[in-house]
């Protein structure tokens, strides 16, 4: 999987592997979510800790300029995702 972008033909993050994955899609049928920048937690400024989210979808955006927020968000972003985690391993997604 390559993770990078292909800007040249008009694509984000991910979208490298257009010719490898979803050569097959029609373009024209996706639908973008909304996507939406929110601080990490309360009192925090959105330029030191933004978390990016499209749809249900959750990106951390790596712009973290103090060390300090960056491991607190870490945190923040662990807990967000544990049930989801705790799923995954009652299903033996992950073997960890």
């Amino acid at each position: 999987m390559d993770l990078g972008q292909d800007w040249f033909i008009g694509l984000d993050t991910g979208w490298a592997n257009w010719s490898v994955l979803y050569h097959h899609v029609n373009r024209g049928t996706l639908q973008k979510p909304r996507t939406v920048f929110k601080p990490y937690k309360q009192g925090v400024d959105i330029l030191d800790g933004p978390l990016q989210w499209c749809g249900s979808w959750l990106h951390e955006v790596g712009t973290m300029r103090n060390e300090f927020l960056a491991a607190d968000n870490r945190l923040v972003v662990a807990e967000i995702l544990s049930l989801h985690l705790i799923a995954a391993r009652q299903i033996r997604l992950f073997d960890y």
